[in-house]
C-alpha cells in the first residue's frame, strides 16, 4: 500500500535450478476474492485485458502505468487481515529470464 515502497521495489526474481527470472510490477491492489483462475482465460485476449482493466481501476493499491502489461504475468495473492472478503494481489509482467 505505501507507494514509496512500491515504487522502490519495483522487481520480484524468481530463481529456478536452470535459469532466473526477473519481472516487473504493475500492480499491487486490493482485488475481491474471487477466484481468478475460474474467472479468467488467460488465454483469451479479452479476459486478460478485463483482468487488467480490473487491477487498474483499484481503488486501494498502486500502479505503475509506465509498464507493458503483456502475457505472461505472474499474481501473488494474500489474505488481508481487516478485510475477509478481499485479497491483495501484485502483479509483475515477466522482463527477463537468464539460463
Amino acid at each position: 500500500r505505501d507507494r514509496a515502497f512500491f515504487d522502490q521495489n519495483p522487481y520480484i526474481y524468481i530463481y529456478l535450478p536452470t535459469a532466473r527470472l526477473k519481472y516487473q510490477i504493475f500492480a499491487a491492489v486490493a482485488f475481491d476474492n474471487r477466484y481468478i483462475l475460474g474467472e479468467y482465460s488467460f488465454s483469451s485476449p479479452e479476459d486478460f485485458e478485463s483482468y487488467t482493466t480490473e487491477l487498474k481501476s483499484s481503488l486501494d493499491g498502486n500502479i505503475n502505468e509506465n509498464v507493458e502489461i503483456n502475457n505472461p504475468i505472474i499474481t501473488l495473492s494474500t489474505c488481508i487481515d481487516e478485510f475477509p472478503n478481499q485479497r491483495w494481489l501484485v502483479n509483475a509482467v515477466l522482463l527477463e529470464e537468464q539460463r
